[in-house]
């Protein structure tokens, strides 16, 4: 809100970030780097399926453009983008004013693209009186047009964004591929690029290190993922202690934390699928945000997941009343999904206080 007032973000470093790497502003950014399909003549193709995704294609990625917005995802993922770049700046300056690395974090610098020689050259502006602003040994303000040595600046610059954009994971052209760029791959694999893309930038990225950091990171990431499971239940179920009970067990908050991290990303997905073949009841079947199911291939598919919801909502509508069975909460529940918003916290409740309204299964009249 106070950046409304004059466009500018009001913490210095933020500011610098911003201008230097972009970090917090993916909103902006991600269609332009997406539309990759575009640079390719005929890449539609000319079948009616082709040409059919291809017309809903541009519709779908507004409707998850706002989804994203008003879900919370976007807005958490730009502060979480800038206090990785705040703490990441403020790391790489004690490192340049004599703090100690182990080779672990050695190695993360190789890794982002800084060579021994240009470290010592990125530690050097940062050791400069007019290149880093600092109070009480922390750095508060970086000014830009004071980097004498600009190949300096270009090599920190992409070593941050490299280091955001796998600490809080986002999409780029690395990870993209015709799967996921091509309009029929985005409406069959909805939000599986996630996990796909987690895999490299999350679990054999920090399997690659293997240091305190890494441990740190997963360890955190689970904490996080279970805190925020508690605080949703809790709020979607605060008028259904009932269910809010059967969800809150220690087993199932280990389960959701292990499960909403990045490095375990592709795990709950064939387990699940295993599980549920030989007859089983899905291990993590409450975790997922986005309320879909977990198994492959089709039940986590957000669209097939829409179809089977209308059938169950409104074709219930339709059976009970020319019909012989009677509208259940079951069905209730189903045509309420359909609703936009439906993941939204207080939903729910809304939803459970109307649903008490019917029968809890379906039955002969």
């Amino acid at each position: 809100m106070k950046r409304g007032v004059d466009g500018q973000l009001e913490h210095p470093l933020a500011r610098f970030a911003e201008l230097a790497f972009a970090p917090g502003i993916s909103v902006l950014t991600k269609p332009a780097i997406r539309n990759l399909d575009e640079l390719a003549e005929d890449f539609v193709g000319t079948s009616v399926i082709s040409k059919l995704t291809a017309a809903l294609d541009p519709y779908i990625k507004s409707l998850g453009r706002q989804t994203s917005l008003a879900s919370g995802l976007a807005p958490v993922t730009d502060v979480t983008q800038r206090l990785s770049a705040l703490t990441y700046i403020d790391k790489l300056s004690r490192f340049a004013n004599g703090k100690k690395m182990s080779p672990g974090q050695i190695a993360r610098l190789r890794g982002n693209g800084i060579d021994e020689e240009m470290q010592e050259r990125i530690f050097a502006m940062f050791r400069e009186s007019g290149a880093g602003i600092y109070r009480k040994g922390r750095l508060i303000d970086i000014d830009i047009a004071k980097w004498v040595d600009d190949e300096a600046l270009d090599a920190f610059s992409q070593a941050a964004s490299r280091e955001v954009r796998n600490a809080i994971q986002l999409g780029d052209v690395a990870t993209s591929t015709t799967l996921f760029t091509h309009p029929l791959g985005r409406l069959l694999f909805q939000f599986m690029r996630f996990p796909m893309d987690a895999v490299n930038k999350q679990f054999l990225r920090g399997v690659h290190y293997a240091d305190a950091e890494t441990v740190t990171a997963w360890t955190t990431s689970m904490a996080i993922g279970a805190t925020a499971y508690i605080g949703q239940t809790a709020i979607d179920y605060a008028n259904n202690p009932e269910e809010r009970k059967k969800r809150l067990t220690v087993a199932n908050i280990a389960k959701v934390g292990f499960m909403r991290t990045g490095f375990s990303s592709m795990l709950p997905a064939p387990i699940d699928t295993g599980r549920t073949v030989l007859g089983l009841d899905p291990m993590f079947a409450m975790g997922r945000t986005s309320g879909l199911a977990t198994a492959f291939p089709l039940t986590s598919n957000p669209t097939v997941s829409a179809l089977t919801s209308a059938n169950k909502g409104i074709g219930g509508a339709v059976r009970s009343l020319w019909g012989d069975t009677q509208y259940s909460q079951a069905d209730m529940r189903a045509a309420a999904s359909l609703v936009p918003g439906y993941r939204f916290l207080g939903w729910k409740n809304v939803v459970h206080a109307l649903e008490q309204q019917f029968p809890e299964s379906r039955t002969q009249e």
